[in-house]
């Protein structure tokens, strides 16, 4: 049957209606091929530690890419005194103190070309009869404008008194400052505490008092831990031990020991009696936490070799007291404190 479209009961088709809504997603494909390796990047920057361990001012260069460095750094020790040369009782000399040790850990150095700073040299002791030791110098760093400073320890006092007189070993150093240098029977004081940049202040341990009846043995050090840094305060400069006509013989006082426990205090110097007298010997030097304290010097022998006081080993150690005479012929000299150091670490 023919329908002519003019009068189809259909009426004419509508618009396109909305999209429905999206359906569930399918099942991932298959893995494609892995991509080829890309461009190696470029090479990161060493990690070589560089020490500067000579007295005096150094330059470190900052390796291009480094952002951090780890930092130590130690302040040099110093001298103890000279043994007295006299005609009777013959009193030793009290040791140098140690100088303080700074750790400092992930200082960001990003963007800086040089880093500067010292090194503190050693002091000398005494080298004349009765005399001082002398006081070892500071080391620093700058970060960043801002100075730090680990502080060298006090010098041990000469055996300049009379035969029943003591002499005081040197204080160990603090971060906020020096050890204390001795003075005649007096011991060394602590350092004082004030903070710097990067490194809160802690006082040092001060050095051992000499005495007329007794051997002081110098204090040991302390250690501080931070979130960024670490002070070890080395030992204090034993005492001496006195020169006496009758009565018993005494010895000096040890050096401090490390505060870390890496080194014991130096080793007291031994008195010994000769024709009724008493030879005073030399205070032990006090040990940083990168080196031993020297030998006190002994009381008595053929030469000044033998008592003379022992010079600080490694780095910041203070050196020990020399030892009384041997007949008027002769004295211990005090031993030299040890350089200061510095390590710079980059990463």
């Amino acid at each position: 049957m023919f329908i002519n479209p003019s009068t189809s009961l259909y009426g004419m088709t509508g618009p396109t209606g909305q999209n429905g809504a999206t359906g569930l997603a399918g099942p991932t494909g298959l893995q494609g091929p892995t991509g080829s390796t890309g461009l190696q990047g470029p090479t990161g920057p060493t990690s070589t530690p560089t020490e500067f361990t000579t007295p005096g001012p150094y330059t470190y260069t900052v390796p291009a890419g480094a952002i951090y460095v780890d930092v130590v750094l130690c302040g040099a020790g110093s001298g103890g005194g000279a043994g007295q040369q006299t005609t009777s009782g013959y009193p030793g000399a009290g040791a140098g103190g140690a100088g303080a040790v700074i750790k400092l850990f992930k200082v960001q150095i990003g963007g800086t070309g040089t880093i500067t700073g010292t090194v503190g040299i050693g002091g000398t002791g005494g080298q004349t009869s009765g005399s001082d030791g002398q006081a070892g110098g500071n080391s620093t760093i700058v970060l960043h404008g801002n100075t730090i400073t680990a502080y060298a320890g006090g010098f041990g006092a000469g055996a300049n008194g009379g035969i029943s007189t003591s002499r005081g070993g040197g204080g160990s150093a603090g971060s906020g400052g020096p050890g204390g240098n001795a003075s005649s029977s007096t011991q060394g004081s602590a350092g004082s505490s004030s903070a710097q940049s990067y490194v809160p202040g802690v006082a040092g341990a001060s050095g051992g008092a000499g005495a007329a009846s007794t051997n002081q043995p110098g204090k040991d050090g302390n250690v501080t831990a931070y979130y960024n840094c670490e002070i070890i305060t080395g030992g204090a400069g034993g005492s001496s031990s006195t020169g006496m006509s009758s009565g018993t013989t005494l010895n000096a006082g040890n050096g401090g020991a490390c505060s870390n426990g890496a080194y014991a205090g130096g080793s007291r110097g031994v008195a010994t009696r000769e024709a009724g007298s008493a030879h005073g010997a030399g205070g032990g030097g006090g040990s940083s936490g990168l080196g031993k304290g020297g030998s006190g010097g002994s009381g008595w022998g053929t030469s000044s070799s033998n008592m003379d006081g022992g010079h600080g080993s490694g780095y910041g150690s203070g050196g020990a007291g020399g030892g009384g005479n041997n007949s008027n012929t002769a004295f211990g000299k005090g031993g030299n404190g040890a350089n200061g150091y510095a390590l710079i670490i980059p990463y």
